[in-house]
């Protein structure tokens, strides 16, 4: 498999790495793209390894997992959202099995070319709020956590109110 090339001149800058999620269903996606007014945002990479000596005293290191998380705060309650309107109504109703129904998209606006830079949906994906509330406006700050099967492809932009995504 060939490593793809960087597709910049410069640094990436981090409105190319976009983090969608899918208000649709899997048949008919809907992305909404997330990060209004947050002002830093980072895909956290929680490894966990394990380490061996071999009997003829060599060190081994083996990386057994590799959990993607993001968290996005302080994230306040606005109009047109409709993840949070979701989310909202899952806390309402206690249906706690929803906030692990979702696809999240990982658009690499820097890896690719125009019209087509790489992007994975995680098929599986846990989101829910930590904490609704909070001084002069609501806030519903949520956690991400990647997960089921990965699809790979390309997105036809790398921000926008609608994106096509195409399965390699």
């Amino acid at each position: 498999m060939a490593i793809p090339s960087f597709n910049l001149v410069g640094e990436a800058q981090r409105k190319e790495f976009g983090i969608l999620v899918n208000v649709g269903t899997p048949s008919a996606r809907v992305w909404e793209r997330q990060g209004f007014k947050i002002e830093s945002a980072s895909l956290a990479l929680n490894v966990e390894s394990e380490s061996v000596t071999d009997v003829n005293g060599e060190n081994h290191n083996t990386v057994t997992t590799l959990q993607k998380t993001i968290t996005f705060a302080p994230s306040v309650v606005r109009k047109g959202s409709a993840l949070q309107e979701m989310l909202i109504e899952f806390v309402r109703k206690n249906e706690l099995d929803k906030f692990s129904s979702f696809e999240v998209g990982i658009i690499w606006g820097f890896i690719g070319v125009e019209g087509a830079y790489e992007m994975d949906i995680h098929t599986k994906s846990t989101i829910y709020p930590t904490e609704i509330g909070g001084d002069s406006r609501v806030n519903l700050p949520i956690d991400v956590s990647l997960g089921g099967a990965v699809l790979f492809g390309t997105v036809d932009k790398k921000s926008g109110d609608t994106y096509i995504f195409t399965e390699a």
